[in-house]
């Protein structure tokens, strides 16, 4: 489901002699003549309906026990991971147990254990948007590489060139 609050429309000029931006009087479109920069002129937010953790201080996010002495907030970086691989939302107040990390983030046994808990409505500003498409490509770009470096390791094993 995806609502969309406000509707920003940004025109894109090719003139690249030009640097203005004009505004129309409703302040709802914006024309922007330098194809390098985009502006929008309202904040658009989409709320979202996505796959989510338990976001408790007293149950862990992962095994969903209670939690003791030593409970550990999740990362942005697991949070985004998660998301991105696994389409669920850690919510950012979520807390897990300290034995499902390693080096401060999450091993993979408790990346793989981690289930949705609940349906939870998420409102996300376009930055946030951008964001997490950046953060996905990366997330794509390391494991071409990861993959690339594989291949040639195993060509290599076979004794083929490459």
């Amino acid at each position: 489901m995806l609502d969309h609050f406000e509707n920003d429309m940004v025109v894109i000029n090719d003139d690249a002699n030009s640097d203005s931006v004009q505004t129309d009087d409703s302040s709802r479109l914006t024309t922007v003549e330098n194809p390098t920069l985009i502006t929008t002129t309202n904040h658009q937010v989409v709320k979202l309906q996505l796959n989510a953790t338990s976001s408790s201080h007293t149950k862990c996010c992962v095994c969903r026990e209670n939690l003791r002495d030593h409970a550990v907030k999740i990362t942005f970086q697991d949070r985004d991971f998660i998301f991105l691989s696994r389409n669920i939302w850690i919510p950012e107040v979520a807390r897990c147990c300290s034995g499902h990390l390693i080096n401060n983030l999450l091993s993979k046994e408790a990346v793989d254990q981690n289930k949705p808990f609940s349906i939870r409505y998420q409102e996300l500003s376009s930055s946030d948007v951008q964001l997490l498409l950046r953060k996905a490509q990366t997330l794509i770009e390391m494991a071409r590489k990861d993959l690339v470096s594989m291949i040639q390791e195993i060509l290599m094993m076979m004794n083929v060139v490459y």
